[in-house]
Formats: structure tokens, C-alpha cells, sequence
């Protein structure tokens, strides 16, 4: 199974709610995928994500009903 790592907080457009991470696996990768913390939870439980201290330093945003690329990374 792929490791990946986190690359960027992810934020509800227009709040503070957090809504997840954006992710990598390969160190070229910058447009990564996107993926809600639940989703994050169950890749950390499977040992699949590392969360990354300096991801904490960025963010992006989604639009309320962003649907995350679970499927990509699952």
C-alpha cells in the first residue's frame, strides 16, 4: 500500500472549519488529493498517512459540498 503524507490543512471556504487534508505520495506531487479528516483518520489507523508538522504552516480551501478523493486513496 502507497504511504502518504500531508501536504496542506484544508478549510471550509469562507470559515474556519477545518475540513481535512490535502495529501501526497510522491515528492513531485504538489496537486495531491484531497481528503476529509475522517477519511485522514481511517488512513492513519491503517498506517497509509503520516500528518506532517509543517503542513500545520498552509492551507486551502474547499467549497461546502466538496466531495474528497477517498476513493483515490482508499
Amino acid at each position: 500500500m502507497e504511504k502518504w503524507i500531508t501536504i496542506n490543512n484544508v478549510y471550509i471556504r469562507d470559515t474556519v472549519e477545518q475540513y481535512g487534508y490535502k495529501i501526497r505520495n510522491q515528492p513531485n506531487d504538489y496537486r495531491g488529493k484531497i481528503v476529509s479528516m475522517e477519511t485522514a483518520k481511517q488512513m492513519v489507523e491503517k498506517g497509509i498517512l503520516e500528518i506532517s508538522n509543517w503542513s500545520y504552516l498552509t492551507y486551502c480551501t474547499v467549497p461546502r459540498d466538496f466531495t474528497d478523493d477517498a476513493a483515490d486513496v482508499l
